[in-house]
């Protein structure tokens, strides 16, 4: 989306379109916040327009994690965006640039994840339980080896840290036995 420096839409591109269900020559001319209406996911409060800041501190602007959008049809999407300022030869801005995608997909595989790390923990530290459990009964003083390496907190660490990476660039825990 480019709006002029009092903050009307300009320009629409057919993705953006499709993301806000406004139709390109019934956004233009409109003010930016009634075409583009974000909130915090969260909590649900309006979130400042990052033209906003833009137009007030005259320098690129991106926005914070968590935000959505709420098309013009009530539908609402995670979105990451920033917004850039338009300059003519002289310094002075003539508007801005917002670019802006959605982040569906990528916060349904952040939290499937963080599911996954979740039951892992809950799944090591049961493990761990249940060796201790076993090797009291059976009056074994060792480590029974196949339970308790899993278990240990550096992988514990590692695995954790995986729930921030891709799926497949996370490591096999059974590589390192």
């Amino acid at each position: 989306i480019a709006t002029d420096a009092e903050g009307r839409v300009t320009f629409v591109n057919p993705v953006a379109s499709s993301l806000l269900k406004w139709p390109e020559a019934e956004a233009e001319g409109r003010p930016l916040n009634e075409v583009f209406r974000i909130v915090n996911e969260a909590t649900g409060e309006t979130v400042e327009s990052p033209v906003a800041r833009v137009l007030r501190e005259g320098q690129i602007v991106g926005l914070a994690n968590h935000t959505v959008l709420i098309a013009r049809d009530g539908t609402e999407v995670p979105i990451d965006d920033s917004a850039a300022p338009i300059r003519d030869s002289e310094g002075k801005i003539q508007g801005t640039v917002l670019v802006f995608r959605d982040v569906t997909e990528r916060r349904r595989t952040e939290n499937r994840l963080t599911e996954q790390a979740k039951l892992l923990e809950e799944a090591a530290a049961e493990a761990r339980s249940g060796a201790r459990r076993q090797s009291r009964r059976f009056g074994v003083r060792a480590r029974i080896p196949h339970a308790l390496p899993r278990a240990r907190p550096q992988r514990a660490a590692r695995a954790r840290r995986a729930t921030h990476e891709s799926w497949f660039s996370a490591p096999d825990p059974r590589a390192s036995r």
